[in-house]
């Protein structure tokens, strides 16, 4: 029989002593290979405490195991998971969590003219739907906004220092343009520019394959290995 996908609620709460890190749990979460689907920034005004934020991660396994699992990952973020169960195949994420949010936005989009969108995901205007939008030149797939900064570490693993190529500036300019686009998303507006630089530093470790990396510095097993 095959293990049921089970899905964990997180959440990360902000205080005078913490200074939690949702995005880059959902990185730790993703390299472990869980479905992570980040709080929609609408629904922030809804919040009980408005700095608190909230996620949901996952995957196939039992119950107990990926409590733990996702316990493990997201308290080395300041996060806590406290709610696990199984969910059905037409899950809908934050379902019922913001009732009050999808309520109202349900009554709001009813005023407005609608408009019909493509198998593609665009609309017959040319813009591109929430579900497949594009910053940047860059597709991010629902709040995965952490491909922004791996694009940009593959655009800087292509720059050549020598003065004879004249491409420098503008891979340079477009690094900049990218981690501007970034820090302005959902998951970078606001947070400490120690965080940022963490979450950076990990999209380098995605990008690389540990078969390179290993090459360019010296490796040190982790406690676990």
């Amino acid at each position: 029989m095959n293990d049921a996908r089970i899905m964990g609620a997180i959440c990360f709460a902000r205080g005078d002593d913490l200074a939690p890190d949702p995005s880059g749990a959902a990185v730790a979460l993703r390299r472990a290979g869980f479905e992570v689907t980040m709080m929609p920034e609408r629904f922030r005004p809804y919040l009980a405490e408005p700095d608190d934020y909230f996620m949901e991660a996952s995957k196939a396994g039992t119950q107990h195991a990926i409590k733990n699992e996702i316990s493990a990952i997201v308290g080395r973020y300041q996060g806590d998971c406290w709610e696990c169960g199984p969910i059905l195949s037409d899950h809908v994420p934050f379902d019922g969590l913001f009732a009050r949010a999808e309520q109202e936005e349900r009554s709001a989009m009813k005023k407005q003219p609608q408009i019909r969108v493509s198998p593609e995901g665009v609309t017959e205007e040319g813009k591109v739907t929430a579900q497949s939008r594009i910053v940047e030149g860059v597709p991010i797939s629902g709040s995965n906004y952490d491909e922004l900064l791996r694009e940009a570490v593959r655009v800087a693993l292509r720059m050549d220092m020598d003065p004879a190529h004249d491409d420098w500036d503008d891979l340079y300019e477009r690094i900049g343009r990218l981690i501007a686009a970034y820090i302005e998303s959902p998951e970078g507006k606001g947070e400490d520019t120690c965080i940022l630089m963490k979450r950076l530093a990990a999209c380098v470790s995605d990008v690389i394959p540990m078969a390179i990396r290993k090459g360019l510095v010296p490796y040190t097993p982790s406690r676990k290995e």
